[in-house]
């Protein structure tokens, strides 16, 4: 009654009779409801069994028997009962959905863990890389006692260090001191025994205006000298003083670039603070050379080794040895502070042989060490087509008598020429007196003319 008045509080209590009959009434109608219910349920059930059991026969055999477990669950898990005072639950829900998304999840979960996996595997090697790069060869990377290297200690044990002390005594009665009087004072030159009967070789260019010769040998010894012979050209004179068995140096074979030499001198040039046989090393930094240099008005080719380390200007006219004693060039007083030159031994001697055999120094005698450079003979400018003649250093020239003013020069033998330094390279290929073809256009006419070429 209390349930019926609280779900009907506008019915009076006149009408309890009455509402008795409702309340019958009620129950009955959901007495049936609830039967409905229980039917509609039980129906569903029944389907989704059947639903599950088709599923398992499509589904592969290896997810079978998980699927009948999941048949299991599904069927127990309605297992409850209910009152009718409890709230009606809703029918369950198809589980096909949640059911894939069962199966698919591991699959998820294993693709997943293997990538993380994968790359945890090649952070941890990239970082023992890293390690073993930097602490794995500490040896190598930070050694912890210097020591030489492999090819340090095998060029130390196949070097060979020359004492220069031995060789200095060996070669020093070589070297002799020239002393120079002029009408303007005295200097010191240098010089070397070049035959062991008193001949002492030294530069032209000390000698050739003195009054008063003097040579010094190592040992203290001084005598008064004659000037033999020699020219401007090959840079050589040679002297001769009242000496005989003098030491003599042994002629050397030949250089090689690299190689270690050694000078033995005066340094300096004043006579009052010369510093005799003085002993200076160096390097062959090049070969022989030909060296163009200033002579007076004109120029000529030198045949020249190239040397580094010494004072060219200090030591003029001194021996240069190598380290086995023998001597291999002459030095002369051309050079600078990055590179000295002196001539070959070989040329050296040949000329000197010449002069003590009374003969004449002529161009053709001294051309094995120097010559002239060969000169036209003619001023010119640069045009278009080539080198256009202006004039002629010399109308008695033989280049004068075949050319003419305002001739173009084109062609030096076989080689084009089109500006002065062009034409002044290919006639330096050449030796004065030699015959060049010259090739000039003229009137819009190309020439060709034999001309002998001038200093």
């Amino acid at each position: 009654m209390r349930e019926i008045r609280r779900r009907n509080p506008h019915i009076k209590n006149t009408d309890i009779g009455a509402l008795d009959d409702v309340n019958e009434q009620e129950l009955a109608k959901d007495g049936a409801n609830d039967g409905v219910l229980e039917q509609q349920q039980e129906t569903k059930k029944v389907s989704l069994t059947d639903k599950a059991a088709e599923r398992d026969k499509k589904a592969p055999l290896p997810l079978k028997v998980e699927k009948k477990e999941e048949q299991v669950v599904i069927a127990t898990e309605p297992e409850q009962t209910e009152t009718e005072s409890e709230p009606k639950q809703a029918p369950p829900r198809p589980e096909r959905e949640e059911t894939e998304e069962q199966e698919d999840e591991p699959k998820e979960r294993k693709t997943g863990g293997l990538y993380v996996a994968f790359i945890a595997l090649c952070a941890l090697l990239s970082v023992a890389v890293v390690l073993y790069a930097a602490l794995g060869r500490p040896s190598e990377q930070m050694p912890t006692e210097r020591l030489p290297s492999e090819e340090m200690q095998t060029d130390a044990s196949d070097s060979t260090v020359v004492d220069p002390r031995p060789l200095y005594e060996r070669i020093a009665d070589c070297a002799v001191t020239v002393r120079i009087r002029t009408e303007d004072g005295t200097r010191i030159s240098s010089g070397t025994v070049v035959f062991s009967d008193g001949y002492v070789a030294t530069l032209w260019d000390a000698v050739e205006n003195a009054e008063l010769l003097e040579v010094t040998l190592k040992n203290g010894a001084s005598y008064e000298a004659t000037l033999v012979g020699g020219n401007a050209l090959s840079e050589l004179a040679l002297l001769k003083i009242e000496a005989t068995a003098l030491e003599v140096p042994v002629a050397a074979d030949g250089i090689s670039v690299g190689q270690t030499v050694y000078a033995v001198g005066a340094m300096g040039s004043n006579a009052y603070a010369s510093l005799s046989s003085s002993l200076c090393s160096g390097n062959v930094s090049f070969g022989t050379r030909n060296l163009r240099v200033n002579d007076g008005d004109a120029q000529k080719f030198i045949k020249a080794i190239q040397l580094d380390g010494f004072n060219a200007e200090a030591l003029g006219g001194c021996p240069v040895f190598n380290e086995d004693g023998a001597v291999v060039a002459i030095m002369i007083n051309i050079g600078n502070d990055a590179a000295s030159f002196a001539l070959p031994i070989g040329e050296v001697m040949s000329v000197l042989s010449s002069v003590r055999a009374g003969e004449e120094l002529t161009e053709q005698a001294v051309s094995a060490l120097a010559y002239p450079c060969p000169r036209l003979g003619v001023a010119c400018e640069t045009v278009e087509d080539g080198i256009k003649i202006a004039a002629f250093t010399s109308v008695e020239s033989d280049v004068a008598k075949k050319l003419r003013i305002g001739d173009v020069i084109v062609k030096v033998g076989e080689a084009t020429v089109t500006d002065t330094d062009s034409l002044r390279a290919q006639i330096e290929k050449h030796k004065v007196g030699e015959t060049v073809e010259i090739f000039v256009q003229r009137y819009g006419q190309i020439l060709s003319f034999y001309v002998e070429l001038s200093i």
